[in-house]
């Protein structure tokens, strides 16, 4: 029986994941440091299982959970040489001229946590110690606290803000849930009633905004944690936080990541040139949109949804206009619903970040309304094509909107997120580069138009081609669409003639 018990015991510690309450703090240290440290390590030892180790002994204990290192890259007795290896030279130079506690996420291996307490003498190196005691066993408890929100093998990334909030830090999301917002960024930041760990959870990676996001703080002196439902990313003091692509794959701010990772390098999108319409002009016009703003995410993807757009309409035959903010969309279609005459051919196109009922371009909120609105100045008769590629686009198959445009598609459903590139293994189109549902339309607009041995688009019949084929390019793009063939998104389409509902349940059929 005891034998039973005892095998029970070691797989249990076995299933224990990396970073738990069990697990030991490996402090590597020299022999001046530890005499002069005895303080510290005696409060980490009344807090936590501690592994003394010295320099020759590190390699054997490089891969642990949690890892504590005193003193900086000129340590004696091997130290230094091992922090050398592995802290930057701003950071060796911020060591050299103050105290400092840094922290070091997924060094030697994944899920690992090491933090360098060091100053520019031993003495500030002690300072340090005693002033960070407390940050660091409260770092840790945070860190398996946040854990516990996510588990194995849920597709989630948990980011931690490397060093602690203070009181007078300013931190929000880039805009709270509030349906009145118009601008963006709108920042109404939480009140931080002590210093604070500070841990972004973001629950639809690859998807663009607004999707659920979770904000979580965990009081240094307190211990307490609080947990907040958001649906953007965090600003703190003026800042978007994890918006670029290099930062937020950078391991070095993760906490939590099940595996996923970067969307592999893709080719990019041709450009295409107008065809030449010497003696009939250009068959419509289209407006490509995107409304990416400095400070937002998917800089990159919209880019490529933009280039590739304006390439294939191009090629397509279209005058193509592009606009990049509220102003400049309604000055343009302004402008054509003066000069476009009934069997007028006109498609626009959006890509943005977006909410129930909207898309936020150049950091501004454009309902449907308001795009009603805008396209009800057409002259009766004007074809107007209408897509966009943003969070819970089919709230734009609207009641409103379907009095003007013949053609509405929208990359997901009215109350599911859409998704820039991203490569599961079941991806259907890999080498795509852009939001999911943009590169299989462009994709498949490519292909379509024309087809081999086929006139070019013209006026006359412009209108009657792409509607007679709009079904078609739908389903192929929905085909090669990675977030809707994984359940994730919900493209859409409405037509003048009834066709309305997503092309994914018609496929499966």
């Amino acid at each position: 029986r005891m034998k039973e018990i005892f095998l029970i015991c070691l797989l249990l510690a076995g299933m224990l994941p990396s970073g738990s309450p069990n697990e030991p703090v490996v402090l590597l240290t020299n022999s001046i440091d530890r005499e002069l440290n005895s303080e510290f390590i005696n409060f980490l030892e009344a807090e936590r299982s501690v592994n003394l180790v010295d320099a020759s002994e590190f390699e054997n204990y490089k891969n642990s959970a949690y890892i504590a290192i005193l003193g900086g890259n000129k340590a004696p007795e091997g130290v230094g040489d091992i922090v050398d290896m592995v802290l930057n030279a701003q950071e060796k130079n911020d060591i050299a001229q103050k105290e400092r506690m840094l922290i070091k996420l997924n060094l030697w291996k994944e899920g690992q946590v090491v933090v360098f307490l060091a100053g520019p003498d031993r003495e500030r190196t002690r300072e340090v110690c005693q002033e960070s005691s407390k940050c660091y066993t409260s770092l840790l408890k945070a860190i398996e606290t946040v854990r516990q929100e996510v588990t194995a093998p849920e597709q989630k990334i948990v980011f931690l803000w490397p060093q602690p909030l203070s009181s007078s830090d300013i931190i929000s999301p880039y805009s709270p849930k509030q349906s009145e917002i118009t601008e963006f960024p709108h920042i109404v930041p939480y009140p931080l009633k002590e210093s604070s760990w500070f841990f972004w959870i973001d629950d639809t990676p690859y998807a663009k905004y607004a999707h659920p996001v979770r904000f979580f703080f965990f009081g240094v002196e307190s211990q307490d944690s609080t947990v907040y439902s958001e649906e953007w990313w965090p600003v703190l003091n003026g800042k978007s936080l994890w918006v670029e692509e290099d930062e937020y794959w950078n391991t070095s701010y993760w906490v939590y990541n099940p595996g996923l990772s970067k969307p592999k390098s893709s080719i990019f999108y041709r450009t295409g040139a107008a065809l030449t319409q010497e003696e009939e002009g250009p068959v419509g016009n289209a407006l490509i949109v995107n409304g990416w703003k400095a400070g937002e995410s998917c800089k990159e993807g919209m880019a490529e949804d933009e280039k590739g757009m304006t390439g294939v309409l191009n090629e397509m035959g279209f005058a193509t206009e592009r606009a990049r903010t509220v102003k400049e969309m309604e000055t343009k279609l302004k402008n054509w619903a003066r000069q476009m005459k009934p069997c007028n051919t006109m498609i626009i196109y959006i890509t943005a970040h977006g909410g129930k009922g909207y898309v936020v371009i150049g950091g501004e909120k454009f309902t449907v309304s308001q795009c009603a609105d805008l396209l009800s100045t057409f002259e009766e008769g004007v074809h107007i094509f209408f897509m966009v590629d943003a969070c819970y686009g089919g709230s734009f198959i609207a009641d409103e909107m379907k009095k003007e445009a013949e053609v509405i598609i929208t990359a997901t459903s009215a109350d599911k997120c859409a998704y820039g590139d991203f490569d599961p293994q079941n991806d259907p189109n890999p080498s795509d580069k852009g939001s999911e549902f943009t590169s299989g339309l462009v994709e498949s607009l490519t292909c379509n138009f024309p087809e081999s041995g086929e006139q070019p688009l013209s006026p006359p019949d412009t209108y009657g081609r792409i509607f007679g084929k709009v079904e078609e390019v739908m389903l192929d793009a929905v085909l090669d669409d990675a977030s809707a063939q994984n359940g994730l998104s919900d493209p859409q389409i409405w037509m003048i003639e009834f066709v309305e509902g997503p092309p994914l349940e018609r496929i499966k059929d």
